[in-house]
C-alpha cells in the first residue's frame, strides 16, 4: 500500500489470526493481513456503504473466513469471535476512549490510531491497566500520525511524563518522524508568538519550543 499510516498499522499486527476492524472503513487494512495469513477477518463500521467496500476488497482476494458487520465500536464483537487483535484507527482520541469504555468483551491486544488527544488517550490507557508496547510517530501524505499497539492486562503500567508525552518509543529508537512533527510544531509556534500580544501564552509557546529542541537534540544522538 501506498499508505505509510496503514503500512505501520498493518506491521503492528505482526502475525495475527483472528482480528477486528471498527471503523475498517473501505477494508484495506483487513486485506494486508488476509495477505499476511490472519485466518479469520472482522469488517465492523457504523456506515454500511463503509463495510460493502471492504467486503467487496475481501471477496476480490478471495478471502472466505470473514464477517462483515453494522454497527457502533465494539457493538457488533462478543467474545466468542476469540480475536486476537483489535484495530481502532482514524477516530478521535476520545470516541477511542469511550468505545474502550463501552466495551462488554474481553480485550486482548489493540492497535489504536487516535486523530487527535493522544495525551489524553495514553493516561487513560494507564489508569485502565493497558501496557503500551510500542507508540510512535509515523508521517504520510505530510500528516503525522500516533500509533499504538497496546495490551490488556490486570496490573497498572506506569509511564514517566516525558513518555505520556512524547510516546514511549520514540524516545528510545531514532525516528526521523518525531524529529520533523516536533520541528514543524516549533515552527508552527514561532509564528503564532509573533502575531500575538499575551505575553503569558507567549511565554508557554516559548517554553513548549525550548522543551521541543531538547527532545529534538535527544532524538537525532539516537541517530
Amino acid at each position: 500500500m501506498k499508505n505509510e499510516r496503514l503500512n505501520e498499522i498493518v506491521k503492528l499486527c505482526g502475525k495475527v489470526n483472528r482480528v477486528a476492524d471498527i471503523g475498517c472503513d473501505h477494508g484495506k487494512v483487513l486485506g494486508e493481513l488476509h495477505k499476511n495469513g490472519a485466518s479469520y477477518l472482522i469488517a465492523s463500521d457504523i456506515s454500511e456503504p463503509s463495510v460493502k467496500k471492504a467486503e467487496q476488497l475481501l471477496n476480490a482476494l478471495n478471502c472466505k473466513n470473514y464477517s462483515i458487520r453494522v454497527g457502533d465500536g465494539f457493538s457488533t464483537l462478543t467474545n466468542a469471535d476469540n480475536l486476537d487483535l483489535i484495530i481502532i484507527a482514524g477516530m478521535g482520541g476520545y470516541e477511542i476512549v469511550k468505545i474502550i469504555n463501552n466495551s462488554k468483551i474481553n480485550l486482548k491486544k489493540l492497535i489504536l490510531q487516535p486523530q487527535n488527544n493522544v495525551i489524553m488517550l495514553r493516561n487513560f490507557l494507564i489508569e485502565h491497566n493497558f501496557k503500551i508496547i510500542t507508540d510512535k510517530v509515523v508521517e504520510d501524505k505530510n500528516k503525522f500520525y500516533n500509533i499504538l499497539k497496546v495490551e490488556k492486562t490486570n496490573i497498572k503500567h506506569h509511564l514517566t511524563k516525558r513518555e505520556i508525552e512524547f510516546g514511549k518509543t520514540n524516545l528510545k529508537k531514532f525516528n526521523p518522524s518525531f524529529i520533523k512533527m516536533l520541528e514543524e510544531e516549533n515552527f508552527k509556534l514561532a509564528n503564532r508568538i509573533e502575531k500575538i500580544k499575551n505575553n503569558l501564552l507567549k511565554k508557554e509557546f516559548t517554553n513548549i519550543i525550548i522543551k521541543n529542541n531538547k527532545e529534538i537534540e535527544r532524538a537525532k544522538s539516537r541517530r
